[in-house]
């Protein structure tokens, strides 16, 4: 079984879907609507490697996927503050490694939903003040 990502304009979409055994590849729009008109029928997918590619993680890694879902959440609740967002967004973590914030999962893996339902039950009140560091404190 795999995955196809279509983009939706001309360029190529770099995708990654997980867990990491589901085979994907991406093509562009045009490629996209091609497969689509032969749907039903036998194809290959054949996989390159990328010398340049390598597994990372870390804060590089985590801050575009986070910024996404901020930008998802509070397109959802734009009367909300950045603090506002913020607080949501570490509130409605799935929390990994040590309870709480740690060095190796900050607060935890984002939750888009888990946000948006967050601010739904709770509000976005939050401090004006600058939050600054891993223990949630407002300074």
């Amino acid at each position: 079984m795999g995955v196809i990502i279509r983009n939706n304009n001309q360029s190529q979409l770099i995708g990654t879907i997980n867990p990491t055994s589901m085979i994907a590849g991406s093509v562009t729009r045009n490629e996209g609507l091609n497969l689509m008109d032969n749907l039903g029928k036998k194809t290959t997918i054949t996989v390159a490697e990328f010398s340049d590619h390598d597994f990372k993680s870390g804060t590089s890694m985590a801050t575009p996927h986070v910024s996404g879902v901020a930008a998802l959440v509070w397109s959802n609740y734009p009367e909300c503050s950045a603090n506002g967002i913020r607080l949501a967004l570490r509130a409605s973590a799935d929390d990994q490694g040590d309870m709480g914030y740690d060095h190796a999962y900050g607060w935890g893996i984002v939750q888009a939903k888990a946000a948006v339902d967050y601010i739904a039950e709770n509000g976005c009140k939050a401090s004006s003040n600058v939050l600054r560091g891993g223990d949630g404190s407002a300074h």
